[in-house]
């Protein structure tokens, strides 16, 4: 009764296995708006749960020396309108290089020759643009920062608690169409929404909870799916039997009993097992692009990642950001 039993185990590990994936694709999405740090930051996180997990550590190796670069880059140009007398130029740059190197003590010593109160303004304005797009837990530290240089002010304060009150709110409303979803069935839909309710707040049990019932929900569907399938296979069913695992597949596309059993059936690999896998080797190439600068590169494979998969908000995301970066003619690539 104290041990998990080792169907317990196998869908813990799947959840690990998900959360996992989940954050090499946040890394992904944050390289893509250009906050290098917070992605090293989720790819760290994914060696915590698997130190050896190579994508993570290829991702970082590459990305450090770029955000190292880009800090000198910055304390150069805040150094610069310093000495001009721009100081709220001086700040900005400082205060880029800091999100980028937090433990840098260059930066915070310039941080410190800037008056605690434009510090605090700055940092607030920061939340207050984080607020407004949605961005709740950067506008929450950002504003907490700006707090502790300046715990009485009252503008902080207000907005501290508009933020909280929306990040509630905006959890509660994710986190009830999960529980709606998860009744009714709907167990991708389900996955993804506590998923995202996992992000606005990682220490809440229920959620937690809720993604080890999903998993087994999930499990337990592959299960009934996959003796259908075979039951079908058995009966000379072939349709039947494909529908089966192509529905194990759209559940779980890593599968490869199912996998397999496609492939016999119709000669061909599944096309759910193609999509994904193929999805899975252009994010990985894109994201190399992205961080060498060569946005003809990153335009022309999320093109392709996008006729694969119509309508992928990450690779949207990309395709849009390498045209927008190619208008201004700052693209390195050839």
């Amino acid at each position: 009764a104290c041990c998990m039993d080792a169907h317990g185990k196998q869908r813990l590990a799947s959840v690990y296995d998900e959360w996992k994936a989940d954050l090499l694709k946040k890394g992904s999405a944050a390289v893509n708006e250009d906050r290098l740090r917070e992605a090293v930051d989720q790819w760290k996180k994914v060696l915590l749960i698997d130190s050896h997990n190579a994508e993570a550590q290829k991702y970082i190796s590459d990305t450090e020396p770029i955000i190292e670069q880009r800090v000198k880059e910055l304390m150069v140009r805040g150094d610069k309108a310093y000495e001009e007398g721009a100081i709220a130029t001086a700040l900005d740059n400082w205060q880029q290089a800091a999100a980028l190197d937090p433990t840098n003590t260059d930066v915070q010593a310039k941080l410190k020759q800037v008056s605690a109160g434009k510090l605090a303004e700055s940092l607030r304005k920061k939340a207050s643009a984080a607020y407004t797009e949605g961005d709740f837990p950067t506008a929450l530290a950002r504003g907490d920062e700006a707090l502790k240089i300046n715990p009485k002010d009252q503008a902080s304060k207000s907005l501290r608690a508009r933020i909280v009150k929306a990040q509630s709110s905006g959890f509660k409303s994710i986190y009830d169409k999960a529980v709606k979803d998860l009744a009714a069935g709907k167990l991708l839909a389900a996955k993804r929404g506590f998923e995202q309710a996992r992000d606005l707040e990682p220490s809440n049990t229920k959620v937690n909870d809720n993604l080890q019932k999903v998993a087994k929900r999930i499990d337990d569907s592959i299960a009934r799916h996959t003796q259908d399938g075979n039951e079908a296979h058995r009966s000379g069913n072939k349709d039947a039997a494909k529908k089966a695992f192509e529905a194990v597949l759209a559940l779980d596309p890593t599968n490869k009993d199912a996998a397999a059993a496609v492939k016999q059936l119709t000669g061909k690999e599944s096309t759910v097992v193609a999509s994904g896998e193929k999805i899975t080797e252009l994010r990985k190439k894109i994201i190399t692009a992205y961080l060498s600068n060569d946005m003809i590169t990153v335009e022309k494979l999320s093109k392709q990642a996008l006729d694969i998969q119509p309508g992928n908000a990450e690779m949207t995301s990309y395709r849009d950001r390498a045209r927008a970066k190619l208008k201004r003619g700052t693209s390195q690539g050839a």
